[in-house]
């Protein structure tokens, strides 16, 4: 059966694709303020457009390619016209099977041209993987034989995990509870507390989503925290902590005892973290926005543990955000290691006398990872590295990530 293309839809992807190529919108956003707009917009609706969304987005070099379009907008700036618009979304659709309702027929001939030239079996790496010149390279120079199996890898959409919060419920409760839902679930064996999700369904409009009771968390993520060995009763610092899903598993480490100050320079992140608390059960957490340097300076020699995870390009969580893909580069992965460099200089000096401190990103690229730990180690010889683990997305299932834990010595 083909897939209806209503024009309402339809004019809606048109807008998602002109956000994103046109004026350098995230596509999650531009798709939520789309869903915020059209609240009429059914299960199936929504479904429809995330999917396709992001499906264009992930694959949008080499559909460019298959539509002849490849010097247009591919790393060039240059601007996408109405036209070139509706040309790449009748491909898309052409390509994906379906039948090109009566206002794209006059695409009819272009597009099967485009669907012809997707089926090709020699495009070269970047184009059959859909990535930029830049991290195709990467990909290459880092993984070698395996640089296809990663490729294909993060090409795939995310799989669903959620961290249950063991403060409140058990792994059993909780499974029964979904099931209730129509929710089903599995246990992760290898990490602690992690379940993931079978059919892809709302999990926010759950009794036990709004109990406190899990979050949405990949499995990769949730394999940084126990790396800091918190204890009950420890203060804590979660140094960059967004909307704290970290500061959240931290608590649950600690049985919700003992001190945790979250930190961000983003008001409204840690405005959401205390919504998050709040439904969690968790009374230890504590917030402060990084208004200025003395917000930081003042915890220097406080935290008897701390956590930075640092802003990164992200080229661990591509599946998730498939427009990161285009926006990779050699400029802003050098500015990137500085930052994170700074970061780390400056705030392990939070870290109290026998304290310890792990360095996370969401990166696959060891110039953020090893590379900043090793030259933070070179310059403070007061530190050594306990342990280190790169969490790959072709390996571990899931995201990717790496950790490093770091003691005073």
């Amino acid at each position: 059966m083909k897939q209806t293309i209503y024009r309402a839809n339809y004019s809606i992807l048109h807008n998602i694709i002109h956000s994103v190529f046109n004026d350098d919108k995230f596509a999650n956003k531009i798709l939520d303020k789309e869903f915020r707009l059209n609240k009429k917009l059914g299960a199936r609706d929504r479904r429809f457009l995330a999917v396709n969304a992001y499906n264009i987005v992930r694959w949008w070099r080499k559909i460019l390619v298959s539509c002849n379009l490849h010097e247009t907008h591919f790393m060039s700036g240059e601007y996408l016209t109405e036209k070139n618009i509706e040309y790449i979304l009748a491909s898309w659709f052409t390509i994906n099977g379906w039948a090109l309702p009566e206002f794209l027929k006059s695409f009819e001939n272009a597009a099967e041209k485009s669907h012809r030239r997707w089926k090709r079996a020699d495009f070269d790496f970047a184009t059959k993987n859909s990535f930029c010149d830049f991290f195709s390279g990467k990909l290459i120079e880092l993984f070698d034989d395996e640089a296809s199996k990663v490729a294909e890898d993060l090409n795939k959409q995310a799989n669903i995990y959620i961290r249950y919060n063991t403060s409140l419920i058990s792994e059993k409760q909780l499974i029964e509870e979904l099931k209730q839902e129509e929710i089903d679930v599995t246990p992760v064996p290898e990490v602690t507390s992690c379940l993931k999700l079978g059919e892809r369904k709302n999990l926010f409009i759950t009794k036990p989503f709004k109990k406190g009771y899990f979050e949405v968390q990949d499995k990769g993520s949730q394999m940084i925290v126990p790396a800091l060995d918190v204890k009950p009763g420890m203060k804590v610092v979660d140094a960059c902590a967004g909307a704290g899903g970290k500061s959240l598993h931290i608590s649950d480490l600690m049985k919700n005892k003992g001190k945790i100050i979250s930190l961000d320079i983003h008001a409204w992140k840690l405005k959401e973290l205390k919504l998050r608390a709040r439904r969690n059960k968790s009374s230890i957490i504590e917030t402060r926005h990084i208004e200025n340097s003395k917000v930081t300076k003042r915890l220097n020699g406080y935290a008897d543990r701390l956590l930075l995870d640092v802003p990164c390009t992200g080229s661990g969580v591509i599946k998730r955000n498939p427009d990161s893909k285009w926006k990779f580069s050699q400029k802003k992965l050098d500015e990137l290691v500085n930052t994170q460099s700074d970061i780390i200089e400056r705030y392990s000096k939070i870290v109290n006398d026998k304290g310890k401190m792990v360095y996370a990103t969401c990166s696959i690229f060891p110039e953020e990872n090893s590379g900043v730990v090793n030259t933070f180690l070179k310059n403070n010889d007061g530190w050594k590295l306990d342990s280190e683990e790169s969490i790959l997305p072709h390996k571990f299932d899931s995201d990717g990530f790496y950790h490093a834990t770091l003691s005073r010595k």
